[in-house]
């Protein structure tokens, strides 16, 4: 149990930082245009989605369909929304970069596969748990 809980301050905290060194998408609107496409930022966000993996924020990346669908691990949701925004908009623009047909990602839950919500320019929508 006392594990999680590091775990789970690791994340908050990583999430914390990354929020220091990414605008507010709260206070601007989300434009496409304004994606930095460089390959040194994809690194980074690549960086970061393979800690969120590592760490149980997302379990998995399914880009089979219309719009890639991210599996939330059990540790997402004690986020608080902006923390969650964080973690979906670096998804978002990674995979927005590789293939322009869509900036939107679909979040499923991990264990029931069901749809939770969707984030796209104009935010974060999900279900309330």
């Amino acid at each position: 149990m006392k594990t999680g809980y590091i775990v789970l301050a690791f994340v908050i905290l990583f999430i914390l930082a990354i929020k220091l060194l990414t605008p507010d998408r709260a206070l601007q609107p989300v434009l496409i245009n304004n994606i930095d496409t460089s390959p040194e930022k994809q690194s980074v966000r690549k960086r970061l989605i393979d800690q969120y993996k590592n760490t149980g924020l997302i379990d998995k990346i399914d880009t089979s369909g219309a719009a890639p669908s991210v599996y939330v691990g059990q540790l997402f949701y004690p986020l608080k929304k902006h923390e969650k925004e964080t973690v979906m908009s670096t998804v978002s623009d990674y995979y927005y970069v590789l293939n322009k047909k869509t900036s939107m990602v679909i979040i499923k839950d991990a264990v029931t596969n069901e749809k939770i919500g969707k984030y796209s320019q104009n935010g974060l929508s999900i279900k309330k748990r």
